[in-house]
């Protein structure tokens, strides 16, 4: 074109500039698109559970499940059910944070299991995970049965005097005898120890899928003439197994006796500071047999003395001497003194006992 002249171009540093702070910019205010916010992954260890062969007396047994998450969100665990009782969530991690692990903690107890030889429940658990909005962990194991199993094989009990003679005959504990022999097992010449009682059921259980099962129940109680201290008691029976012939069942453990302190609670009200105060508190075995002895007693303040008073085999009086004036708090003008005293005892019952002193005065 006629009077046109060729002028190259030739950008500027500060145009050159310009566009990379454009570029920089748009990168980092850069907004993701609806839908593409962090979540959750679960992923635990294992989903089958195997506790392998267990016998009723085994008792409770543990596993533990790691449980980690593999998102860029918390999370979140909520249980929901176990089909059985005999399996159960002892514990587990409510929230697990992203690139944390948790743990799932099972439970199994054989005593509380259908006598079944093959166990299998399912523990379910519901999560935040997208993909994964239920978690269900598979548990086995399997019922090691002789062919006469006793459950269980011994008893412990922890009772009071007082418990034991009000239980009007009620059955403190069972014992279930299983019968898992080809021919039908029997039961007799049933003894007891000289304070128990005992009632035997014949019982023909017929499980959830169908299937039977003989067993025996034993309901035992102890005697309301039962002694305090150390419990050592039994139950034997016989059976037409030849490999069991005679089987005993021991029943320990022990009896509380029983022990009234009176008053628990010392009150002085309107006590002058300089004046002086007494009081007794009396301690008494209330069982036939029983007979009281006193390990320890002791008063938590200064101010505070106690002095045991024997009065008979069953019974300790203690004299209380309160002196408010040797306390500072009383110099400290508060109206009130709390302390208390702590008698430790050897019998009927090795157990600690207190007493609470309050004083308020003038």
């Amino acid at each position: 074109m006629r009077g046109s002249q060729y002028r190259p171009h030739h950008p500027s540093p500060n145009g050159r500039f310009s566009v990379t702070i454009g570029l920089l910019l748009s990168v980092f205010t850069f907004v993701p698109p609806c839908g593409a916010q962090g979540a959750a992954k679960v992923k635990i260890d294992s989903a089958v559970v195997d506790f392998g062969r267990l016998t009723i007396d085994d008792g409770v047994q543990e596993k533990t499940i790691s449980v980690a998450n593999e998102g860029t969100d918390t999370l979140r665990l909520d249980f929901i059910s176990s089909t059985c009782g005999c399996t159960k969530v002892q514990e587990f991690t409510e929230t697990v944070l992203p690139g944390n692990t948790g743990k799932i903690v099972l439970v199994v107890d054989p005593r509380k299991a259908e006598p079944r030889r093959s166990k299998f429940q399912r523990v379910l658990f519901s999560t935040n995970d997208p993909e994964h909005p239920q978690l269900a962990i598979e548990v086995y194991w399997k019922m090691k049965l002789e062919e006469v199993t006793v459950s269980p094989s011994s008893i412990s009990v922890d009772l009071s005097k007082m418990q034991v003679q009000t239980s009007s005959g009620r059955a403190k504990d069972t014992i279930v005898v299983l019968d898992t022999w080809q021919h039908r097992l029997e039961i007799t010449d049933i003894k007891t120890s000289s304070h128990l009682t005992t009632s035997l059921y014949d019982i023909m259980y017929t499980c959830p899928q169908g299937s039977k099962l003989h067993l025996f129940r034993f309901d035992i109680c102890l005697l309301p003439n039962t002694p305090t201290g150390v419990l050592s008691e039994w139950l034997k029976f016989s059976t037409n197994h030849p490999r069991y012939p005679i089987i005993t069942v021991p029943i320990t453990g022990r009896i509380l006796g029983t022990v009234e302190i009176t008053p628990k609670i010392l009150l002085y009200r309107n006590l002058k500071a300089q004046s002086l105060a007494t009081g007794t508190v009396t301690i008494e075995a209330t069982g036939n047999s029983d007979t009281l002895q006193i390990k320890e007693v002791s008063a938590a303040d200064f101010w505070l003395t106690v002095e045991k008073v024997p009065i008979n085999p069953k019974r300790v009086d203690l004299k209380i001497s309160v002196n408010p004036s040797a306390s500072s708090s009383v110099q400290e003008l508060q109206k009130v003194l709390k302390s208390k005293i702590t008698i430790k005892l050897q019998k009927p019952d090795v157990v600690e006992e207190t007493v609470d002193v309050m004083v308020f005065y003038q």
